[in-house]
């Protein structure tokens, strides 16, 4: 019997900003002002006392003026951490493919239901996903929906409880396509983390960014327009983006022309490896101009101009569990190079199990559906949210010894990390030991625990 599939549209709803428990009218814009009135003038008063003697008593035409004219100035200057003072709140429903993007960012902090601990559709045994529109009611609409059918329903029959197959949740997500819903994404923010998300996802050339991201930020943005309407009005926010200030920003939506991805697509690896890639200047160049992803290698770079750090292959899913650690310079090879190559993670209770040919067929089945969809014109960023969870692509990490004795090895070296980024990370773990003996001792106690 086949399983309901329900297709939903993204959602972006403004829960929560900045405020005052006593006094509701001072919020995030009151908040912002006074602030940076605080920073930036010689009276020698504090944010709320600025807000007090300056906004309160007045009209709300002659606030609504002077507001625009500050927060104008503060975005044309590149006054940034002015905009980091009032933060607020965006509940988001959309695509893993979305959350993939949007979870890349550390500056606003995203959140989602964790799908190692829910199972999907467990509340009304119906599958949600998304349609791109460049799909809908083409030839190809029946075969993603019956994808989604036939992904969900494996899904579903490896989790069953109870079962004497039962494969755990964590493993047996591997099988959804990136089009699965992700049910709830909440991201916490502020004015310049919002506005640096939109300039890494809407540059001039976005041929590479999917469209329900882009959807997604737009109606976050319409939300975040009609809540703080002066403060996100336009063009302020054309104006901070023409600063060109947002640190890099790395994500998998880049070309597959790029020439650091191509780098990464061509290792051979069984293993994370350390690497060392000299800095070109045209590879300077790249990353001096806007777009945030070519930005974000400098920061992997060292003082002598070699782009240092470990190369692993990994599933998507161990991506998004890497992705998150913001204390971590990485980038990664481009989604598109990985989709080409269709190689997959296969969990080990999922190979040494019956589902393993019915796993491996349907993943096989979507890339051969992604190939053709691409071969008949629809556009690769389209058309790549049919592609599995299994899906290995290559990153490439920076790891300080903070990392490397607490931060990132202290949670991923952990029994109850995700098995295949605690895999790498003892890979890395053992190979720092014998690169550097100094660190064997923290690694050590680390993997003992």
């Amino acid at each position: 019997m086949g399983r309901e599939i329900i297709i939903r549209e993204p959602e972006a709803n403004l829960r929560w900003g900045a405020q005052n428990q006593e006094n509701p009218d001072y919020g995030v814009e009151e908040i912002t002002f006074g602030t940076a009135r605080t920073a930036y003038s010689r009276s020698q008063l504090g944010p709320y006392e600025i807000y007090e003697k300056e906004l309160k008593g007045i009209s709300s035409e002659e606030r609504k003026a002077v507001l625009e004219k500050l927060f104008f100035a503060c975005a044309e200057g590149g006054h940034t951490s002015v905009f980091y003072q009032a933060p607020h709140g965006i509940e988001v429903v959309a695509p893993r493919l979305v959350t993939l993007g949007l979870c890349a960012d550390d500056f606003t902090k995203f959140l989602q239901t964790s799908l190692r601990y829910t199972r999907s559709g467990e509340e009304n045994r119906s599958g949600e996903y998304f349609m791109p529109a460049a799909i809908s009611g083409t030839e190809f609409e029946d075969q993603v929906l019956q994808l989604f059918q036939d992904s969900f329903g494996i899904y579903m029959q490896m989790t069953e409880p109870h079962s004497a197959n039962q494969i755990p949740r964590e493993d047996a997500r591997f099988i959804h396509p990136l089009l699965v819903a992700a049910k709830y994404l909440h991201g916490h923010g502020n004015f310049a983390s919002f506005t640096g998300l939109k300039a890494a996802y809407d540059p001039e050339d976005n041929t590479w960014i999917p469209e329900l991201l882009t959807r997604t930020l737009k109606l976050t943005f319409t939300q975040l327009e009609k809540r703080y309407e002066t403060l996100y009005a336009p063009k302020n926010v054309e104006a901070f983006i023409a600063q060109g200030k947002f640190p890099g920003m790395a994500h998998i939506f880049i070309s597959e022309d790029d020439k650091l991805s191509k780098y990464l697509s061509n290792l051979s690896l069984s293993k994370p490896i350390l690497v060392s890639i000299p800095l070109t200047s045209e590879m300077i160049e790249f990353a001096r101009g806007k777009d945030l992803a070519k930005k974000a290698m400098l920061s992997l770079s060292n003082s002598v101009g070699n782009i240092t750090g470990y190369v692993a292959k990994m599933s998507l899913n161990a991506l998004h569990q890497l992705e998150r650690h913001d204390t971590i310079p990485q980038i990664y090879e481009s989604i598109y190079s990985a989709a080409q190559r269709g190689e997959i993670v296969v969990p080990e209770t999922i190979r040494n199990s019956s589902y393993f040919t019915a796993f491996q067929d349907t993943c096989n089945r979507s890339f051969d559906l992604y190939e053709a969809m691409v071969g008949s014109g629809i556009p690769k960023s389209e058309a790549i949210g049919v592609i599995p969870h299994a899906t290995e692509i290559c990153s490439l990490i920076k790891l300080n010894a903070w990392n490397i004795v607490s931060g990132f090895m202290g949670d991923r070296l952990k029994p109850a990390a995700q098995w295949e980024i605690r895999d790498i990370a003892r890979a890395i773990a053992q190979d720092i030991s014998l690169k550097n003996p100094s660190f064997k001792e923290s690694l050590d106690q680390l993997m003992a625990e």
